[in-house]
């Protein structure tokens, strides 16, 4: 994946926690990265239907439908399941980022 001025590489960050999201967007577009925000796995699914991603930031504790339902779903859909996720959790638990990591995630921050 190459980023340019004209296109760069798109981020979707899944996160209810604004603090965080302004965090990653920082971090990303100091990057080169195009940030999409969503605060829902609802969100996220509207902003992925309306525009693909090149990588997906996914918080696991999320309102309604959780990082890793949502992460399976990802993962169960033909055009996006190739997307690479990253979960992001706050717990100390090695067992969520297992969890993740078993549910097709590619990494996960602590």
């Amino acid at each position: 994946m190459d980023k340019t001025e004209e296109n760069p590489l798109v981020a979707l960050v899944v996160d209810d926690d604004p603090a965080m999201v302004a965090y990653l967007r920082k971090s990303l577009e100091t990057q080169g990265f195009e940030v999409i925000p969503a605060e829902s796995a609802e969100d996220a699914l509207s902003a992925l239907s309306e525009s693909p991603a090149d990588i997906i930031i996914l918080d696991w504790m999320l309102p309604k439908m959780s990082g890793i339902e949502l992460l399976t779903k990802l993962k169960s859909t033909s055009m996006w399941r190739s997307i690479p996720v990253i979960m992001v959790t706050v717990k100390e638990n090695m067992s969520d980022g297992e969890a993740g990591l078993a549910a097709g995630a590619h990494d996960f921050i602590k």
